[in-house]
């Protein structure tokens, strides 16, 4: 097997995540139906190829299986809640104050455990991709250890996965765990490609103007084109194939690997790049953000003609959430910041504030206790202040690994 460029192969790996993110922003801002329903017939299939090209093997093999499934833990569940308590002033604001729909705080909390927004509704449906990630990446590294190194029986247990995918389709289930068999169809896509690329080094000098290169592109989007037509729309998210489920996996292929031969060959960027390394933060925040802006101006932002710079606007101005999220919470993402250890210490206190008064106020108010005064706004923020001191004084003693920390020894 021919060697690969590491630094190179991630660059536009990063940047095919960019891409990805942009394509999910996109899809939900307001956009005539038939561009919506084209985005997702293949974006949250393109993230799992992604995720799929990174998977090593023979790694996930020489792994015990509680360690794979912890650092799992904490590179995306702990990222999960983290998001959502982070979230609930944005999502408070935007549905009680905003659009005036009185969302109960409980039926929130219960939603963010639920990881189904199909179900009951959560601070940030979106990051309904964490769980199903998580689900799909155990699946996979159980797959890999009573498999072993004999690809006949990993591809017998892909097409299995498969099969139980389709079969349980259009079915709601907690933490989307149906949506995980298909899920691992796509990463084991991107698991092959990324293979295949690594023993031919010779893609990687073809121009992307070369006859063959281009008009692989070409093929790819027509395919997808009218396998799409034929398909009708789908969603990933509800497990949903549309009228055929050969066409639904030709559709998202085509068009997913057809953007992947386009980015493989674009110049450096380095704010998508930055981006792409960052995603999983716009996960979780970019629906919140966009419903607070389409539910203060309906008028311009639910109108077609503003949807594509709106979303580029929000796609590129989040990258300044990145860089605070990064320097002072960067536990959030799985993050760990050795650079700015007090102002990451600081940064604790306050996103626990934040993640907890918007469940302290519902509490208050649920016992009768809340009237609009400053008083009761002080007592609302002492409460909170004292849960979150709490919180974080127990939680830093007994469980630091939520912070990506480990326990120190007495």
């Amino acid at each position: 097997m021919m060697g690969v460029n590491k630094k190179e192969r991630i660059v536009w790996i990063d940047q095919l995540r960019g891409i990805a993110m942009y394509l999910v922003v996109l899809g939900h801002v307001a956009l005539p139906k038939e561009a919506q329903s084209v985005i997702y017939s293949f974006h949250m299939p393109l993230f799992f190829i992604i995720s799929g090209l990174t998977l090593n093997d023979e790694k996930i093999r020489r792994t015990p299986i509680k360690e794979y499934i912890w650092n799992k833990i904490q590179k995306l569940i702990i990222p999960y809640f983290w998001m959502c308590f982070a979230v609930f002033p944005l999502w408070y604001f935007a549905w009680h104050y905003l659009k005036n729909i009185k969302r109960g705080v409980g039926d929130a909390l219960y939603g963010i455990f639920i990881g189904n927004g199909v179900i009951v509704p959560s601070t940030s449906n979106a990051l309904y991709f964490l769980l199903v990630l998580f689900l799909a990446d155990v699946l996979y590294a159980v797959i890999q250890k009573y498999a072993g190194i004999d690809k006949k029986y990993v591809i017998l247990a892909i097409v299995m996965c498969l099969c139980i995918g389709y079969l349980d389709q259009g079915v709601t289930h907690i933490w989307h765990f149906n949506v995980a068999f298909t899920a691992i169809v796509f990463m084991y896509v991107g698991k092959c490609f990324m293979d295949y690329y690594k023993s031919h080094e010779s893609i990687r000098f073809v121009p992307f103007r070369n006859v063959g290169y281009f008009g692989c592109i070409a093929v790819l989007l027509v395919t997808g084109a009218i396998t799409h037509q034929l398909n009708g729309r789908v969603s990933m998210t509800a497990n949903k194939f549309g009228n055929s489920v050969i066409f639904y996996y030709m559709t998202a292929l085509s068009f997913s690997f057809a953007v992947i031969l386009i980015v493989m060959k674009m110049p450096v960027i380095k704010i998508l790049k930055y981006i792409g390394q960052n995603t999983l933060l716009y996960v979780g925040v970019h629906l919140p953000i966009l419903r607070i802006f389409e539910n203060a101006y309906p008028d311009i932002f639910l109108k077609y003609q503003y949807s594509i710079p709106f979303s580029v606007v929000l796609f590129l101005g989040m990258a300044l959430l990145c860089i605070l999220v990064n320097s002072f919470f960067p536990y959030i993402c799985g993050k760990k910041n050795e650079k700015y250890k007090e102002a990451v210490y600081i940064g604790k206190f306050v996103l626990l504030f934040e993640c907890f008064i918007i469940p302290v106020f519902g509490l208050i108010r649920r016992c009768g206790l809340w009237k609009h005064d400053v008083i009761h706004m002080m007592f609302v923020a002492l409460a909170t202040g004292i849960c979150s001191v709490l919180f974080l004084v127990i939680t830093q003693k007994h469980i630091p690994f939520i912070y990506m920390e480990k326990k120190e020894n007495s």
